[in-house]
């Protein structure tokens, strides 16, 4: 299976498993450059064992701006590669409140747990459990709406067939 990345190449899609056993080492890694055998704690510690820090990101059509979900709220954020000059263009919103068209669903009462930006403008995919929605987030309004879905992960995306999808 293939997709088509940014800059309009092929590339193989690789789907990986990651068995339940291993999941539970996340927030220890082996040290760089050493022979010790012993996992050694992750340098970020401190944010591995939060339920949630961020949660989910998609770009918004502006330039060097980006959307932060952490649980069921989001800020808007203009960045600004290379300096310290990145700033909070809202602060934190309900995700209810800022797009109504998912006010009541899992994506406004859970959070949004994943999303990417879809190829088309204002566009993204956006992931709440098991569920998934394709969105016209419309930009600094509040006039978005619901592209495709709300389904399950397995319904939007079947190629997601096999053992890992039984999750949802």
């Amino acid at each position: 299976m293939e997709y088509t990345d940014h800059n309009n190449q092929t590339r193989p899609l690789r789907i990986q498993y990651v068995p339940e056993e291993i999941e539970s080492m996340w927030p220890y890694r082996r040290s760089l450059g050493t022979t010790n055998d012993v996992p050694i704690e992750y340098y970020a510690e401190g944010v591995a064992h939060n339920t949630s820090y961020i949660d989910s990101t998609f770009r918004s059509t502006y330039w060097n701006e980006v959307y932060i979900f952490v649980k069921e709220k989001y800020v808007l954020v203009n960045y600004v590669p290379g300096s310290t000059n990145d700033r909070i263009l809202n602060s934190p919103h309900y995700i209810g409140d800022s797009f109504p068209f998912l006010a009541g669903t899992a994506f406004a009462e859970y959070g949004i747990d994943a999303s990417f930006d879809s190829h088309s403008s204002a566009e993204a995919i956006i992931f709440s459990g098991n569920l998934c929605t394709r969105i016209n987030f419309a930009p600094k309004t509040t006039g978005g709406y619901i592209v495709e879905g709300i389904t399950t992960i397995r319904q939007m995306f079947p190629f997601s067939e096999g053992p890992s999808s039984r999750r949802g």
